[in-house]
């Protein structure tokens, strides 16, 4: 039973640990994007 515990937590963390990553990854893109955006809206 306690192990079962101990591998849901674990499993838990990874999915979070995976989230914050992508979710990391995704602002950084969109950053990008909208830096590219700007710079194009600035050159008209």
């Amino acid at each position: 039973m306690i192990k079962d515990i101990w591998a849901m937590c674990v499993f838990t963390l990874l999915i979070m640990i995976t989230t914050f990553l992508q979710i990391r990854v995704a602002v950084k893109e969109i950053k990008e994007y909208i830096n590219k955006k700007l710079k194009k809206v600035k050159a008209k």
